[in-house]
């Protein structure tokens, strides 16, 4: 459930009135974007077969965006949101932005628990790894 609202709730972004942003505040919102898609990129080219839709232990990633926290994909998919929210208007998107950012956080929580149900060392990993911004959460 958490997953499917994650996804979607985003999606309901599009439905707010667009904002009339300043040149570069346009610039800004595409740069989120850009790094956002860019890190979610990296993510999954670093699980390779090991990604997957539902929570599975296909085998634990340490390497590339991984050395720095333990769920680049969605921190990259929350920072593209977050550069996709200024594109409408205010408190709407905020909203809907908070909510999906909040539908991600059992996921992740899920996510883990199967992984350190599947490998010993990931408790480790994840006492060295920040979870989604590195040095802070």
């Amino acid at each position: 459930m958490a997953g499917v609202l994650g996804f979607l709730l985003p999606i309901l972004i599009v439905t707010a009135p667009a904002a009339k942003l300043s040149p570069p505040m346009k610039d800004f919102s595409i740069g989120l974007v850009l790094v956002g898609t860019l890190i979610s990129i990296a993510g999954i080219i670093s699980l390779g077969r090991c990604f997957s839709i539902l929570p599975q232990a296909r085998a634990l990633v340490t390497n590339g965006p991984y050395r720095l926290v333990r769920h680049p994909l969605y921190a990259g998919e929350i920072l593209a949101l977050i550069g996709i929210m200024f594109r409408y208007q205010q408190p709407t998107a905020l909203f809907l932005t908070l909510l999906s950012i909040a539908a991600q956080l059992p996921r992740m929580y899920f996510e883990e628990r199967v992984l350190e149900a599947a490998f010993p060392s990931y408790r480790e990993y994840a006492k060295r790894t920040a979870r989604l911004i590195p040095g802070v959460y």
